[in-house]
């Protein structure tokens, strides 16, 4: 997980590696680009868990989650000039406790793990 600065609320918040799909990209490309430059992790298998529209009211973007699988650190991060972004360890089973303890409040982020929780692990293989 990463840690940064949300100038919107003044505060830091505990995330999931994310940012925008660039032109010609494609969103599994931009996530392991994302994971990439935000941590210095790489996943050996990227998963779709879907996507969201954040804000459909006046918005026509799409928020996608994919679950990085058999991550390893292979370098450094590669940040904006803007990012200022720790990366932060925590167990899954952690998840639940800090979604409940307001730790984790992104509405985003808390929409993956649902997925995860949900969708994913639920059905996953033994």
């Amino acid at each position: 997980m990463i840690r940064q600065w949300r100038h919107g609320i003044g505060l830091e918040t505990l995330e999931i590696p994310g940012g925008i799909i660039e032109q010609d990209d494609t969103p599994l490309r931009a996530a392991r680009r994302e994971l990439f430059e935000e941590t210095g992790y790489e996943a050996a298998d990227m998963i779709s868990l879907g996507f969201v529209y954040p804000n459909p009211a006046f918005l026509d973007n799409r928020c996608y989650t994919y679950l990085a699988k058999d991550v390893v650190r292979n370098g450094n991060q590669d940040l904006d000039d803007k990012e200022d972004i720790d990366i932060v360890l925590h167990g899954i089973s952690e998840i639940p406790n800090l979604v409940r303890g307001g730790i984790i409040t992104h509405s985003l982020v808390v929409v993956a793990f649902y997925r995860y929780f949900m969708e994913y692990q639920s059905h996953a293989p033994e």
